[in-house]
């Protein structure tokens, strides 16, 4: 029995080691991966930053440039802001995860087998961008204005390419899904 418990100990003890071995031949792959994931993630933090900078004056010269309203300039920074973020990130997590050996090709192509299905579902989320857009393309709100929606009374806060949030005279901020808004009367 003594033997047999030696014996069993010694090889845990071995499967061990093999296992140990194994991972720190593999350590400096992995930490090595793990900075450059690392720098990428700030060189992508850079960017968003830099980039939502020069949105900013982008939609401060069309403001000036082309006599747009600030709220309009600002809604118009708004939305375009949220887009980069989104294809950004989208882009960052692809090059990460490619950095760590994920097969991203196999990863899209069964995301879109995937939101083929869930399309249907997303049948509202479309309805809101696309109604983001047009409040943004008509310019029938701006931030700062002072609207009634769907029989909701405030200022408009933000405007995104998704939502619209507004703050009621009693202090409350509501978002709207831009989809949901039937009614809007803007009486700035």
């Amino acid at each position: 029995v003594g033997e047999q418990v030696a014996s069993d100990i010694k090889d845990t003890v071995s499967a061990a080691a093999e296992t140990a071995g194994g991972w720190l031949d593999q350590f400096p792959q992995l930490l090595s991966r793990t900075l450059l994931a690392l720098a990428v993630l700030v060189v992508g933090l850079i960017l968003l930053k830099l980039g939502k900078k020069l949105i900013r004056k982008l939609a401060s010269r069309k403001k000036s440039k082309h006599r747009v309203s600030a709220g309009r300039a600002k809604t118009f920074g708004s939305i375009i802001s949220s887009i980069y973020t989104y294809i950004l990130f989208f882009a960052l997590i692809t090059v990460i995860l490619r950095l760590f050996g994920v097969d991203v090709t196999s990863i899209l192509a069964a995301a879109g087998v995937v939101g083929v299905a869930i399309a249907f579902g997303a049948q509202t989320m479309v309805k809101d961008l696309l109604a983001g857009l047009f409040i943004w393309g008509e310019g029938s709100l701006v931030v700062g204005d002072l609207v009634t929606l769907n029989d909701l009374t405030g200022t408009v806060e933000t405007i995104t390419i998704r939502t619209t949030s507004i703050r009621c005279y009693n202090g409350d901020v509501v978002t709207i899904p831009n989809g949901d808004i039937r009614t809007v009367i803007n009486m700035t």
